[in-house]
């Protein structure tokens, strides 16, 4: 059965600072798993080995690693897997304050940040191994090149100083941090412009009814109830075969803020420079 229209590009909300919002996966390389944890202000990416075979707890014992150096975030977005949705790592979540936030499963585009991220770690990890380097030389060669020609490297948002590396950088001498800001939000509006081009639509809220379900394996339709609401932002689907969904239900923005969003010169500029183009 055809899949449903995709819903417009939901963006995570730029933070304000580094280190506020990370995200958080699991990946194999080489036959090993490994933690995998990105900063969504300042883009930089850290990775942990865990082993064969990792469990909920391997998981807790390196994501406290990574916050014991950084600090505690504020929010961690991660998917639903099974070491994520553990009661052992509720518990650390809410021992150590977090805000656990997940994304839609069978749907890894919903956390495309982290998956972006792994991407460049793996990639980096294989250009290390076949050319016998070290790899932590290579990870930290991957953090310290400016994000664009408009933002600093990843390593100089988080910790605010320039880190060096055996790479051939030139850095500038003018402060960019007043610019990132606006830079990231231009960047992110550049993605969903791009994105929506596709053909998508807003998809009706769900509500306490028979709603139906796609299983991303064989595409039947499954017939699932509504079970309840959560806090007004996700919703829990229990079907006939006692499987359970978690879809993220996305809010439309006021009128208010959507005339704010447009008023913007910033935003203004580049939906002129993408008129221009799209006419060319």
């Amino acid at each position: 059965m055809k899949s449903q229209q995709p819903e417009p590009l939901m963006q995570q909300k730029i933070p304000e600072g580094p280190w506020q919002v990370v995200a958080e996966d699991l990946f194999y390389f080489h036959g090993d798993e490994h933690l995998a944890v990105a900063d969504y202000y300042s883009k930089i990416p850290f990775v942990k080995k865990i082993g064969k075979r990792s469990t909920s707890m391997a998981v807790i014992k390196m994501t406290k690693s990574i916050f014991s150096e950084h600090g505690i975030p504020n929010k961690v977005v991660s998917d639903n897997g099974p070491r994520f949705s553990s009661t052992e790592f509720r518990q650390f979540v809410n021992e150590w304050e977090i805000e656990h936030v997940t994304s839609s499963p069978h749907y890894p585009i919903s956390n495309g940040f982290i998956e972006k991220a792994i991407q460049a770690i793996k990639s980096t990890l294989q250009k290390s191994k076949d050319s016998g380097s070290v790899p932590f030389l290579a990870l930290l060669c991957l953090r310290t090149p400016p994000i664009d020609s408009y933002l600093p490297p990843p390593t100089e948002l988080l910790y605010n100083r320039k880190l060096r590396s055996n790479l051939p950088i030139r850095y500038q001498d003018d402060d960019h941090h007043n610019k990132v800001t606006n830079r990231l939000i231009q960047r992110q509006t550049m993605q969903k412009t791009y994105h929506d081009k596709s053909g998508v639509k807003n998809l009706v809220p769900l509500k306490e009814e028979q709603v139906t379900v796609q299983d991303p394996q064989n595409k039947d339709m499954d017939e699932s109830n509504c079970a309840k609401n959560l806090q007004g932002t996700k919703i829990v689907l229990g079907g006939n075969s006692n499987r359970r969904y978690t879809k993220t239900e996305q809010k439309t923005p006021s009128q208010a803020a959507f005339n704010s969003l447009t008023s913007n010169p910033l935003f203004k500029k580049i939906k002129r420079t993408l008129t221009v183009t799209n006419s060319v």
